[in-house]
Order: structure tokens, then sequence, then C-alpha cells
């Protein structure tokens, strides 16, 4: 899908919204499994998960309503550092919070199938 910084009109606050792509949307098992993502994410409440707030389907086009991280990627950072390596501590921090976070999905029986850099963000959520 793609992600969009939006504005919730009913409370004013900035969201995320993720949408499944027009050509994709037509296919209804990746629609599907689109949002399961969701529900799984609902499931599971931890400081290092995205909040998801809403999701459905507008005109056969799914999405999903998240909160708005402010900030950089994993896959940013790394390319921002541009093949220097990062700090140990830094680098423990992030792990240490992905493990934690993907401790809790485990324990509810959710495996996310698809971590990759660009999933990971660096900063706090704002609230």
């Amino acid at each position: 899908g793609c992600v969009y910084e939006a504005l919730h009109s009913q409370i004013q606050r900035r969201v995320a919204l993720k949408v499944l792509s027009d050509n994709l949307a037509g296919d209804r098992k990746l629609a599907a499994r689109f949002l399961n993502e969701a529900r799984a994410v609902n499931i599971v409440s931890h400081p290092s998960l995205v909040v998801i707030s809403d999701f459905g389907e507008q005109d056969g086009i799914p999405f999903i309503v998240m909160e708005y991280l402010e900030g950089e990627t994993l896959s940013d950072r790394v390319k921002r550092q541009q093949g220097q390596p990062m700090q140990l501590g830094a680098a423990l921090l992030i792990v240490r919070q992905i493990a934690s976070g993907l401790d809790a999905a485990h324990a509810k029986g959710i495996v996310h199938r698809d971590l990759k850099p660009s999933d990971i963000a660096l900063r706090l959520a704002l609230r």
C-alpha cells in the first residue's frame, strides 16, 4: 500500500492513512490480507507498535488509519549514514525495541511476515 499524511477532520489530529493501490484493491485475497494486518496490530498493545484507529473500505479501496509518526525510518537512517556504522548504544536500543515489539506480537500468535527497515520508525509518535 501507499501511506499518506492526513488530517482526521472530526478530531483535528494528524494521522497516517495507508491505502491499497487501485491496481491491487481488486485482488480480494490481497485486500483481505491488508485489512487483517490492521486487525492483527490491534490485538497487541505495545509501545513499539503503531496504534491503528480505524480501517475498512471506501469505494472498494481498503484503508488503514494509524497514528502519525514523526521522524525517520531505519531505512532512512542507514542511507543517511552513508555506509558509516551506527553507534553501538543506538543500535542496541533499536534492536531491543524491535525485539520487544516482536515478542509481544509472537505472544499473541502473530508473526510479522514482512519486517523491513522501512517499517521501523525511529522517533516517537506525536500524541
